[in-house]
C-alpha cells in the first residue's frame, strides 16, 4: 500500500475519553460537511487536534462514483463506529441529528446578537 511519512509532527492523536472530546470530533465532522466535503472514511484515527482543533487527514483516494456516492450519514456512521464500537446504525443517525440540532441552536443564539 501507499504511505506517507513526516518529517515534523503536525498533530496529536484525536482523545475521545470525555464527553466534550467526543462532541468536538462530530462537530469537526459537522463542519466538514458544512464546506460540501464528506470523508469517505471518517473514523478517529484519521483526525488529529493541531493548534487550531481538529483536522481530518488521510482521505482516501476514491475514484469519482465513490466520491459522489458517499453521503454525509455514511461519513457520520463511520465515526459514530469508530467512537462507540458496535452502536446500530439507527442509534447513530439520532445522535448526529441531535448534535447538530445542538449546533444549529448555539449558532442561531450567536447570530441573534
Amino acid at each position: 500500500g501507499f504511505g506517507a511519512y513526516l518529517m515534523e509532527e503536525v498533530g496529536k492523536p484525536v482523545e475521545i475519553d470525555t464527553a466534550e472530546q467526543r462532541k468536538a470530533l462530530f462537530m469537526a465532522l459537522q463542519d466538514l460537511h458544512l464546506n460540501g466535503v464528506t470523508h469517505g472514511d471518517a473514523r478517529v484515527s484519521n483526525a488529529i487536534f493541531v493548534s487550531c482543533g481538529i483536522k481530518w487527514i488521510d482521505f482516501p483516494l476514491l475514484n469519482i462514483y465513490q466520491i459522489l456516492s458517499v453521503k454525509i450519514e455514511d461519513d457520520f456512521c463511520s465515526l459514530f463506529r469508530s467512537v462507540y464500537h458496535r452502536i446500530p446504525t439507527e442509534t447513530a443517525v439520532q445522535a448526529y441529528t441531535k448534535i447538530v440540532q445542538e449546533k444549529k441552536r448555539i449558532t442561531n443564539e450567536m447570530c441573534s446578537y
